[in-house]
């Protein structure tokens, strides 16, 4: 293995493509997508993402208006949202679309 780890993990995904295509096809991969995308969005690192993921993919509803969620990734007004304090990046609550661009809750 070279000691380079980031160039060792580049050739390596060059040269398995078909294990990437299907691992990110998976139920772990899709996991691991969701939560590395609500890290980057600001969700504070320090709370557990196994739990909150567990939450997010058993709520049916949304928390503020209780319209019923959908799941896929084309984004809707019916669409899940991790929604978080952008101060404090607590989370509070799975919301539709809709609800997260409220102005209500735009900067709180």
């Amino acid at each position: 293995m070279p000691r380079d780890k980031k160039a060792y993990d580049k050739k390596w995904r060059e040269n398995n493509p078909d294990y990437i295509k299907e691992y990110n096809k998976s139920e772990a991969g899709l996991k691991s997508k969701r939560i590395s995308d609500w890290k980057r969005r600001g969700v504070s690192r320090d709370c557990d993402f196994d739990e909150i993921y567990d939450i997010y993919i058993s709520t049916d509803l949304c928390d503020y208006c209780n319209v019923e969620l959908v799941e896929g990734g084309k984004r809707c007004n019916r669409t899940k949202c991790l929604d978080h304090n952008h101060k404090t990046r607590e989370v509070r609550g799975i919301i539709c679309h809709t609800c997260n661009r409220r102005e209500v809750f735009r900067y709180f």
